[in-house]
């Protein structure tokens, strides 16, 4: 009984201390360790499994993917067999092209800008008639055809036809003495081509045209192409009495 007595003694002394120090009477529960299999178990029940035969499906699908793997292998193969051949094929060096023309070397000529003719007023066309004078006709959109020989131009026109022009925008104009041309056998004293020349004019309306278009409002003018003869006395002028119309057009704008 004293040996009781004395253990309860403790048990409260040490109580009565912890109480004072904070400390909680409820006793703490055992940690219980979880029951995990052994290393030589688990190494044994691993062995057990991969010695289990497999089942058909997995036998297939084995045999399945090693043929897989022997395609991809033949395919690479393959691939870089053919890969070389191409390069060593484009690396064969083949014969020059043949150019269409032979190549232009640079040479010794060289090409400028030089100022023949000055105070001109709208200059179309620059034409010869080949005649061997050396003589170049100038049209002027104003109306006149100039000569221009041995570096000067003639102080009298070719052909002034400005006074049967419609009046021109001094600005811009789409309208005017437009076209002149040679007769083939102008030069042929035996043809009856012989000097004569034509021109292309933009001229008032004067009555029916020989051409027209439906419109109904009123032209603005007429395109006019006439023939004319070289002045039998001077070869650098025309006589303005020779005029022969030849065709007349009506024309809507300007």
């Amino acid at each position: 009984m004293r040996l009781h007595a004395t253990k309860q003694q403790s048990r409260y002394k040490s109580s009565v201390r912890r109480c004072r120090k904070g400390q909680s009477l409820v006793r703490q529960p055992r940690t219980v360790q979880p029951l995990t299999p052994q290393p030589e178990k688990i190494m044994k029940m691993n062995h057990m499994q991969s010695n289990s035969k497999p089942t058909a499906t997995e036998s297939m699908f084995g045999r399945a993917l090693k043929r897989f793997a022997c395609i991809c292998a033949a395919g690479t193969l393959l691939f870089t067999a053919t890969s070389s051949w191409a390069v060593g094929a484009n690396n064969v060096a083949g014969p020059e092209p043949t150019p269409p023309v032979p190549l232009i070397r640079q040479g010794s000529i060289q090409v400028g800008l030089e100022t023949v003719a000055s105070g001109l007023t709208a200059p179309l066309e620059l034409t010869s008639p080949a005649d061997g004078t050396g003589r170049l006709f100038i049209v002027q959109q104003t109306g006149q055809i100039l000569i221009f020989q041995n570096g000067t131009i003639l102080p009298t026109p070719f052909l002034d036809v400005a006074d049967r022009l419609v009046p021109l925008f001094p600005e811009y104009d789409e309208r005017g003495l437009l076209g002149f041309a040679f007769h083939p056998d102008f030069n042929n004293a035996s043809a009856p081509g012989f000097h004569k020349i034509y021109t292309y004019t933009s001229e008032p309306v004067d009555g029916p045209a020989d051409f027209t278009v439906p419109d109904p409002s009123p032209f603005d003018h007429q395109a006019v192409i006439a023939e004319w003869q070289v002045s039998a006395t001077d070869p650098d002028v025309i006589d303005p009495s020779t005029r022969r119309e030849v065709m007349r057009i009506d024309e809507p704008q300007s």
